[in-house]
């Protein structure tokens, strides 16, 4: 069992020395003509994307924020097209 451990230590050892691994952080987006209706449409969409560990959409404010260890700006840009929405910037 303790070779198995030790298996698992190197394997994540190799992974983040490539950059795969990181702290998730948060990154924000402003999206026009944000409705409840779309806004689940998006949070379906990015919640499917294994990268994206996170998913809150706020109709009100016209936010999409994500958690995921890099931008996903692209994907967020997609699943407002799919939802009808305009995908105006990130914050």
């Amino acid at each position: 069992m303790h070779g198995r451990h030790q298996t698992c230590r190197s394997a994540v050892s190799v992974v983040s020395s490539s950059g795969m691994l990181g702290k998730p952080q948060v990154y924000r987006y402003v999206v026009d003509m944000l409705t409840p209706e779309n806004a689940e449409i998006i949070a379906r969409s990015l919640r499917i994307i294994p990268d994206i560990s996170g998913v809150a959409v706020h109709p009100r404010r016209g936010t999409v924020e994500i958690k995921a260890r890099r931008d996903m700006q692209q994907q967020v840009r997609m699943a407002c097209d799919i939802a009808k929405a305009r995908f105006r910037t990130r914050v």
